[in-house]
């Protein structure tokens, strides 16, 4: 028997492939949209590798961008960087509270 994905989980596609497909990708991109994450298809064959290296540039920009912070105590203080960005984890709680109303 098949299990749930824990409701945290999200789900990011790249799919690469020819447009037909690309075209039979629905349940991969219903599977993205509901876990709130991301679906790029990429047709192939490209000639421009720029196209694959733009679906994996905005996945990781999207997705993956540092948080920059400073942690203080009295006169101590230290940057700090955390990956990925934890509010993203605090946007998606907002996002499945908002969808439940």
């Amino acid at each position: 028997a098949a299990e749930a994905l824990p409701a945290a989980t999200t789900v990011h596609v790249v799919a690469m492939g020819s447009e037909a497909e690309l075209g039979r990708c629905d349940a991969y991109r219903a599977i993205a949209e509901r876990s709130r994450g991301m679906f790029v298809g990429v047709a192939m064959p490209q000639t421009d590798t720029g196209a694959y290296k733009r679906a994996f540039s905005t996945l990781c920009k999207r997705f993956y961008m540092p948080y920059r912070g400073v942690l203080a105590y009295g006169h101590l203080t230290c940057r700090l960087m955390i990956y990925p960005d934890p509010n993203l984890g605090l946007d998606a709680e907002a996002r499945t509270d908002d969808d439940s109303g």
